[in-house]
């Protein structure tokens, strides 16, 4: 087990050091426990003395909100498994159905790109093969359009998370 406690104050104030970890200890018999089934640690955004670049870049991001180009993978899912934590119901909504969407989109491009490869390579055509695809790209956007429309999500909103033009969202 491993707890981290991000705090924006100085609570160790004996020191300079960012990052503090703390492991079992039995104070009475002076024995450190060997195993480290538990840590914690207390991670004090507004000291200077940064250890490492990733602790570097967790503290850049605690205290911007933006994850570093440069970061490490890990970082950067850990801000999106963050960003999503913190979603509103509507927008969770909106994510799930949107990823529901995508789901069956991939699905249905793998069917299709297989179905029409045996087709086109009987016929000799590979240019109808990327006609399909981005003809069903749109279709199934407008399906998802469609959908989030069913759950009175603002026009706004399914315009941030499908990008077709303002128009055509209005008409649906």
């Amino acid at each position: 087990v491993y707890a981290l406690n991000i705090l924006g104050y100085a609570h160790f104030r004996e020191d300079k050091d960012a990052l503090r970890i703390f492991e079992l200890y039995d104070p009475k018999r002076n024995k450190r426990y060997n195993k480290e089934l538990l840590r914690i640690g207390f991670f004090e955004l507004p000291k200077e003395n940064i250890e490492t670049e990733n602790q570097r870049h967790w503290r850049d991001y605690f205290t911007s909100g933006e994850v570093s180009a440069y970061a490490p993978e890990y970082i950067k899912k850990a801000s999106e498994i963050i960003e999503l934590s913190n979603l509103g119901k509507e927008e969770l909504e909106m994510r799930t159905l949107m990823e529901r969407a995508q789901d069956r989109y991939e699905a249905d491009m793998y069917d299709a790109f297989y179905d029409g490869k045996d087709e086109g390579l009987a016929k000799g055509v590979n240019n109808g093969i990327l006609i399909g695809r981005e003809e069903g790209r749109r279709d199934q956007t407008l399906q998802i359009a469609k959908e989030l429309k069913k759950l009175n999500l603002p026009i706004e909103t399914i315009y941030k998370g499908t990008g077709l033009p303002l128009d055509v969202l209005e008409a649906l």
